[in-house]
C-alpha cells in the first residue's frame, strides 16, 4: 500500500479518537488522566501480544532505552492535551499540533547543525500567528496574549515531536513490530506508574463509575487509537518524516469536518460552535497553520 494511504489514515482516524476524548472527559469522566491511563493499559497488552507472537525479540540497550522512552513520551503527551481538551473546543485544541514540525525544525537545527531559511522561519511565524489565534474567541489583538491552552498544546506537540524522532531514529535498524511492540511497552508502563500514584482515585473510579458504555468508548477509543499510531509508524518507515509530519498536519481538518457533522446530527454527544463567522475563521486559521508547516519543510 502506498505511504500516502497510511499517512493520512492516521490523522482521520486520530480525529475521531479526538472526539471521543472530548466526550469522555466532559460528560463521562472527571479525572481526564483516567483516559490515557485505561487506553495505555490496553496498548501495553497489545505490545506483549506481538512480542509473545515474535518469541519476545531483544533489542539492544540503547534502541531499547529510547524506543521505550518514545512510548513513555507517547502518554506523557497526552496529560497537556486533555487538560486542554477540558477547557477548550476539540477544534480550537487539534490545529495547536502543528506546532510540532516547529520542534522538529528545533531540535534538528540545535543537535544536528541544520540551518533555518527565511522561508522556514515565516512558516513558523504563520503557525504561531494560527496557534495564538485559534485558541482566541474573538480576533483581536487579544489573540496575542497567550492562554493555558495554548501553552499545554505547545507542551503537548514538543512531546510528540520526540516520540516522532525516537522512534524514527530505532526502526530504521531494527525490525518494524519489535519496535513498535517496545513502545507500546512504554506508554504501558507510564500507564501503570500512574494507576500506582493515583490508585485511590481510580479505585474508587472502577467500582463507581466504570460502566458498560464507558468500557465500550475505552476499547474503541484504543482502537482507533493503535490503528491510527500503527498508521503513521507504517508511513514513517516508508517516508521521510517530514513528509509525514506534512500529511499529518491535515488533522485539524478531518476535526473540523467531524465537529460540524457531529453538531449538527448529534448535538447531545458533541456541540461545538458552527456559526458561520466562527467556521469561517476555523478554517482560515487552519489553512494558515497547514501553510506553515509546508513551508518549514519545503
Amino acid at each position: 500500500m502506498n505511504w500516502f494511504l497510511y499517512a493520512i489514515a492516521s490523522p482521520a482516524l486520530y480525529s475521531i479518537t479526538n472526539y471521543i476524548d472530548k466526550f469522555l472527559v466532559e460528560k463521562r469522566i472527571k479525572n481526564p488522566l483516567f483516559v490515557p491511563t485505561f487506553v495505555g493499559l490496553i496498548i501495553l497488552l497489545l505490545g506483549i501480544l506481538i512480542l509473545a507472537i515474535k518469541h519476545f525479540p531483544v533489542l539492544p540497550l540503547m534502541p531499547l532505552t529510547l524506543i521505550i522512552l518514545s512510548g513513555v513520551f507517547l502518554y506523557i503527551y497526552l496529560i497537556p492535551y486533555f487538560q486542554a481538551l477540558v477547557l477548550e473546543e476539540t477544534s480550537r485544541i487539534v490545529p495547536l499540533f502543528g506546532a510540532s514540525p516547529i520542534f522538529v525544525l528545533g531540535m534538528s537545527y540545535l543537535f544536528l547543525g541544520e540551518s533555518l531559511s527565511m522561508r522556514q522561519i515565516f512558516g513558523f511565524v504563520l503557525i504561531l500567528i494560527g496557534g495564538f489565534a485559534i485558541t482566541s474567541k474573538q480576533i483581536d489583538l487579544n489573540i496575542f496574549i497567550p492562554r493555558k491552552t495554548f501553552w499545554l498544546m505547545m507542551v503537548s506537540a514538543l512531546l510528540w515531536s520526540l516520540t516522532v524522532i525516537l522512534f524514527k531514529f530505532v526502526v530504521i535498524s531494527s525490525d518494524f513490530w519489535t519496535t513498535f511492540a517496545y513502545e507500546s511497552i512504554g506508554t504501558g508502563l507510564a500507564a501503570i506508574v500512574v494507576i500506582i500514584v493515583k490508585w485511590n482515585e481510580i479505585h474508587l473510579f472502577m467500582t463507581k463509575s466504570f460502566k458498560g458504555d464507558i468500557i465500550i468508548l475505552f476499547i474503541l477509543n484504543a482502537i482507533f487509537g493503535v490503528i491510527a499510531q500503527y498508521s503513521f509508524s507504517v508511513a514513517l518507515l516508508l517516508a521521510p518524516a517530514a513528509l509525514v509530519s506534512v500529511i499529518g498536519g491535515t488533522q485539524p481538518f478531518f476535526v473540523l469536518i467531524f465537529g460540524v457533522f457531529l453538531s449538527l446530527f448529534f448535538p447531545h454527544i458533541i456541540k461545538e460552535n458552527i456559526e458561520r463567522k466562527v467556521l469561517v475563521s476555523k478554517i482560515f486559521l487552519i489553512v494558515l497553520i497547514f501553510i506553515g508547516v509546508v513551508l518549514i519543510y519545503y
